[in-house]
């Protein structure tokens, strides 16, 4: 079948290399104007939370919001189950 040269996938050879390229700046300075949303300590570091997959170690992760009010509502599950001193949700910039 046709497959135009415009929708062919490129393979990167690292992960981090798309990061590298000469496009990237432009595209970062996009994706910032995008916020995500993550709850955060009072010094405004994500909070991170425990993933277990079985037969695996366990990994710890922070999660990310698109919709402010799901951030809020899982705040308040923080706040139920692991309280910390000024805890809140802080907006992170997508590219960043």
């Amino acid at each position: 079948y046709y497959q135009p040269a415009s929708s062919k996938l490129h393979q990167s050879s690292t992960p981090n290399e798309l990061f590298d390229s000469p496009g990237w700046d432009a595209i970062e300075q996009e994706l910032d104007q995008v916020p995500v949303f993550a709850v955060a300590n009072a010094e405004g570091m994500p909070i991170k939370y425990s993933i277990e997959k079985k037969d695996s170690p366990a990994f710890e992760v922070p999660l990310f919001y698109t919709h402010v009010e799901d951030a809020l509502h899982e705040l308040e599950k923080a706040k139920e189950n692991a309280p910390l001193p000024g805890m809140d949700i802080n907006p992170y910039p997508l590219g960043g």
